[in-house]
């Protein structure tokens, strides 16, 4: 009995490996299959790769940009921004001092003016701001109206009515006085490109082609704006803008006969 106990407990054994072995094969043919199916199933589908761009340090590169714009030497930057880095520095401590602008989380005050200048130099689109300083095209228009509105609250400070004193240069040069000895300064009209909707292009449309407005000024004789009307279309006569300026306030001073008064044909 033992004998045949021993003999079953070894049949069962072997029994038991073969199951094993078996399990194993299958499971190694179907681990096979799947592979196989899988690298038919890539090479079926496999097409053109997407190659990953490689990472920008935007920040680095939009502050590298602006240095290079204003630690070049006064040409290159005057060249960008129309404007002398000393100049530049100066107008952007005056905004600050008196409260116009301020430094934000998204972008610093000498960012904002940089952008601001940068596109009334060349007249270019926002999103071509906004690819040379890495901002989004919403960010340079959001930025833009902010600083153009914190210029226009310092015409009051910075465009004054002419003094009745005689100045310098005329009294000093024997060949302007005493014949200019009334003479305060000197006004023109001159026509700034605008872009207005398509149906008012017909008024703003220049003797020149495109659409600009008829911009009045006034200076003294240190080249400082003493007025400035803008608004008009460009199909406006120098005439009718004059007049226009002359009701909304715009006055020689008392005691001064006459005002230098050049026409220039654009």
């Amino acid at each position: 009995m033992e004998s045949d106990h021993g003999v079953s407990t070894q049949s069962s054994v072997q029994m038991t490996r073969e199951l094993k072995g078996m399990i194993v094969g299958a499971v190694a043919t179907i681990i096979g299959y799947v592979l196989a199916f899988l690298e038919v199933y890539k090479s079926r589908n496999r097409g053109p790769r997407i190659i990953r761009q490689p990472y920008v340090n935007r920040d680095s590169l939009r502050e590298a940009n602006i240095n290079s714009i204003l630690y070049c030497g006064d040409t290159h930057c005057l060249g960008q921004i129309r404007m002398r880095p000393a100049a530049y520095f100066s107008l952007c401590n005056i905004l600050v001092e008196r409260g116009l602008l301020w430094e934000c989380r998204q972008m610093s005050v000498k960012e904002q003016v940089l952008v601001f200048l940068h596109l009334l130099g060349h007249n270019v689109r926002f999103r071509a701001i906004g690819g040379k300083f890495f901002r989004s095209t919403w960010t340079i228009h959001q930025y833009f109206h902010i600083v153009l509105k914190a210029i226009l609250r310092l015409y009051t400070e910075f465009v004054k009515p002419p003094t009745t004193t005689l100045q310098p240069e005329i009294q000093n040069n024997p060949r302007f006085f005493p014949w200019f000895e009334d003479f305060i300064g000197a006004i023109d009209g001159t026509h700034v490109r605008a872009s207005v909707p398509i149906e008012m292009q017909d008024r703003f449309r220049g003797r020149k082609g495109g659409t600009t407005q008829n911009v009045l000024a006034a200076v003294d004789f240190d080249l400082k704006f003493t007025y400035v009307l803008a608004g008009w279309e460009g199909s406006a006569h120098d005439s009718k803008v004059l007049g226009d300026a002359l009701r909304r306030g715009f006055k020689v001073p008392q005691g001064i006969c006459c005002l230098l008064f050049f026409v220039v044909v654009d």
